[in-house]
């Protein structure tokens, strides 16, 4: 009987601590860089694109839809998602008209779901420099690879050169 007993607190101790654990084990962040765009030469077929180790910026100033892939662990609730952008251009205008998502891509019908994104509104003429953008508004939180790929997508909604993106953080 003491056999039985022992084991009984083993299991419950195990079960007891793997919920107390696993809060704490299914936080993290993940980190995606601005090199990790490469974007279609239909959308900057106009002036190019610069990228490198912590930056992607259009250089003419196209408008155009940039996608980042993004691998997030399976079964994870995002928490938050925060971009870094820069307006590099002193007086550039409509910077407003700069935005970027987290969205998940449904594999067996293409459609996008928005889970969360930021715009970055700047007053016109000022220089603001890898300034983090951030939100909390996810929608469709719990990842689920088995049926969804995850991209950040970068609206150039105006062609006005200058615009930044350094890279994102997404929490969970």
């Amino acid at each position: 009987m003491k056999n039985k007993s022992l084991w009984a607190e083993v299991f419950f101790l195990t079960v007891s601590l793997g919920i107390i654990l696993v809060p704490v084990l299914n936080a993290g962040v993940v980190s995606i860089p601005g090199c990790a765009a490469r974007p279609n030469d239909d959308d900057t077929s106009s002036g190019g694109w610069y990228s490198d180790a912590s930056d992607f910026a259009l250089l003419g100033g196209q408008i155009a839809d940039i996608y980042f892939p993004v691998c997030l662990p399976n079964d994870v609730k995002v928490k938050k998602f925060t971009a870094i952008v820069s307006n590099d251009i002193p007086g550039g205008t409509h910077f407003s008209d700069f935005e970027v998502d987290l969205e998940r891509v449904n594999l067996l019908t293409g459609q996008e779901d928005i889970m969360g994104g930021v715009d970055a509104n700047y007053p016109t003429g000022v220089t603001y420099n890898r300034t983090p953008l951030s939100t909390t508004q996810i929608s469709h939180k719990t990842v689920n690879n088995n049926l969804y790929s995850y991209v950040i997508h970068i609206s150039y909604y105006y062609s006005d050169p200058g615009k930044i993106f350094h890279g994102a953080l997404i929490y969970y």
